[in-house]
C-alpha cells in the first residue's frame, strides 16, 4: 500500500490550481477596471452637468441690453451676444452686471463683471475635466424678431489619465430667458 502522491499527480494538481487562480485574478482585474471606468464616467457627467447648470441658472435670468453697453449692439437691443465659444449678457442683479462665459484652454471661465472688473474671471468647470467644445446658439436674441430669447448650449468634455481610461461626454440643453420678450 502506497501513501502520498506521485510527482505527476502533484504537477497536474498545481497546474489546475494555477489556471483557476489566474482566471479568477483576470476576472477581478477586469471588474476593477470596469468599476474605475464607470466612476470616471460618472464624475465627468457630474462635473459637466454642474457647469451647465451653473451657466443655465444665470442665463435664464438674463435681461435685454437696451443701451448696448454689454453686448456692444445698440440697434437690435440684444439679450445675448454669442461668438465662437463665448456668451455675453446682462444678468438679473441690480444694478445689472455684464457677464461673459467663455471656453479658454479647456476650461470654462466666467467673467462676473466685464465693465468694472474686465480681467477678473472664475473657473466654473472642474480641474478634473477638459472641455473640448462649448458652443452657444442664440435664437430670438433681438428685440425686433418677436421670439423669446433662448440659448442652446453644446458641451463636450473628457477626463482620464490615459487613452485606455478616457471618458467622454456630450451634453446639450436649451435655456429660455425668463423675462417675457414682447416688442
Amino acid at each position: 500500500m502506497r501513501n502520498g502522491f506521485t510527482l505527476i499527480e502533484l504537477i497536474v494538481a498545481v497546474s489546475i490550481f494555477s489556471i483557476a487562480v489566474s482566471s479568477l485574478s483576470a476576472l477581478f482585474v477586469t471588474g476593477l477596471r470596469g468599476q474605475r471606468s464607470a466612476i470616471a464616467q460618472q464624475n465627468l457627467v457630474d462635473n459637466a452637468r454642474f457647469a451647465l447648470e451653473r451657466m443655465a441658472r444665470q442665463i435664464r435670468m438674463a435681461q435685454r441690453d437696451e443701451t448696448g453697453a454689454c453686448t456692444g449692439v445698440t440697434t437690435d437691443r440684444l439679450t445675448f451676444k454669442a461668438s465662437a465659444s463665448s456668451l455675453t449678457f446682462l444678468d438679473y442683479r441690480a444694478p445689472p452686471k455684464c457677464v461673459r462665459y467663455e471656453l479658454t484652454s479647456g476650461k470654462i471661465l466666467m467673467y462676473p463683471d466685464l465693465v468694472l472688473q474686465p480681467l477678473v474671471s472664475y473657473e466654473i468647470s472642474s480641474s478634473d475635466i477638459t472641455v473640448t467644445q462649448l458652443e452657444f446658439l442664440v435664437q430670438g436674441g433681438a428685440a425686433s424678431d418677436g421670439e423669446q430669447p433662448r440659448i442652446t448650449m453644446v458641451f463636450k468634455a473628457e477626463a482620464g489619465a490615459s487613452p485606455q481610461a478616457l471618458a467622454k461626454v456630450q451634453l446639450q440643453t436649451t435655456i429660455s430667458a425668463r423675462n417675457v420678450d414682447t416688442p
